[in-house]
């Protein structure tokens, strides 16, 4: 239960990220330019917020395996 539960909610925090930059991609051809924060954030949601989520998703279901193991 624990492990869908886990799953399910990096399933939609990378979903959630992926729709972001979707939007600032089309806001971004729609205003013809592209701002330096919005680069920085476009950049951190493809390609830094996903291996946080994978590897906290990771955490998310070692940490009960472990304690169930040690207790």
């Amino acid at each position: 239960m624990w492990e869908q539960t886990s799953q399910l909610i990096s399933f939609f925090l990378v979903l959630n990220s992926m729709l972001l930059s979707i939007i600032y991609l089309f806001t971004y051809f729609s205003l013809g330019h592209l701002d330096y924060l919005v680069f920085t954030y476009l950049t951190y949601l493809l390609f830094i917020l996903p291996s946080h989520l994978i590897s906290f998703h990771f955490k998310l279901v070692s940490l009960p395996l472990c304690l169930c193991l040690c207790s």
